[in-house]
């Protein structure tokens, strides 16, 4: 493999003394971090479960029960409370 130049970030000193070089190295961290875990979950090495607003809210739904504290005051009207 044959590297080459793509931009030149300045004098050493000068990044040092200003803490660009840092921010940079931290950001490329935070980059390669989430490329090998994605790279991971493609390769199948890893598993992901998203749970979204719905999922979450649905299931507190179910374990308080507020559906039927909500079916109460709507029994017999044409609103039904889904359980």
């Amino acid at each position: 493999m044959r590297q080459r130049l793509i931009r030149s970030l300045g004098r050493k000193n000068q990044l040092a003394a200003s803490s660009e070089l840092d921010r940079l190295e931290q950001s490329l961290n935070r980059h390669c971090e989430r490329s090998l875990i994605l790279s991971e979950i493609d390769a199948g090495a890893l598993t992901a479960t998203r749970i979204g607003g719905p999922l979450l809210f649905g299931r507190l739904w179910e374990r308080l029960g507020v559906s039927e504290v909500m079916a109460e005051p709507f029994e017999g009207s044409w609103l039904r409370v889904r359980s």
